[in-house]
């Protein structure tokens, strides 16, 4: 009969432990370059969100701005508003938290659709929604018939997007005040904007 042969070679203590070293090894720099991808993706991602954002609030400041036939610094709210013949359209402007705390830019007002007090509607719309990040807007009179609006996305105390864009009003538009910056939410004393317009 025949006598089986079993080879007995194999891997020694010593080799093991030098393959699970290198092993060990490339595992932990492959994740000190996973986990730097990881923080940069993160941080394009909140850079990302906060332009949108910018650029969201921007775009509806521009709006309500464009067709405006007054503007100013308001320290009143809804109820303060009276009936005005040249403004259809009145409306306040402010960031507020919503019921779970999270910033969003708000516009309440009323909606005129004829001379009468009573015949009117009430606005109350969620204009942009900020989340996490809070929005710092300031306002200040321009030269020929222009508005300066600077838009800052913050997180913290951190700036993630700003902008700042002149918006030309196609109306003659009544400023109340002498100073020339209208509104700066990051005062507390100009938190609001009063918006009136025909439209």
């Amino acid at each position: 009969m025949r006598k089986l042969v079993k080879n007995r070679k194999g891997f020694t203590l010593a080799e093991e432990v030098v393959t699970v070293l290198l092993i060990g090894i490339l595992v932990a720099s492959a994740s000190g370059i996973l986990l730097n991808a990881m923080r940069i993706f993160c941080q394009n991602v909140i850079m990302f969100n906060a332009q949108s954002k910018g650029i969201a609030v921007m775009e509806q400041l521009e709006d309500r701005l464009n067709y405006a036939k007054e503007i100013e610094n308001s320290k009143y709210d809804v109820s303060a508003i009276t009936h005005s013949t040249d403004c259809a359209h009145q409306v306040l402007l402010s960031i507020e938290p919503d019921e779970k705390g999270k910033k969003q830019l708000v516009e309440k007002g009323y909606l005129y659709y004829s001379d009468a007090e009573d015949s009117r509607t009430e606005i109350n719309n969620v204009l942009c929604k900020l989340g996490n990040y809070d929005a710092k807007i300031v306002i200040k009179k321009g030269g020929n018939n222009t508005v300066i609006v600077d838009v800052r996305i913050l997180r913290g105390n951190t700036v993630y997007y700003s902008e700042e864009r002149t918006v030309e009003l196609k109306n003659n538009v009544v400023f109340s005040g002498t100073d020339d910056t209208i509104i700066d939410t990051s005062k507390e004393t100009s938190k609001i904007l009063y918006i009136g317009s025909l439209e």
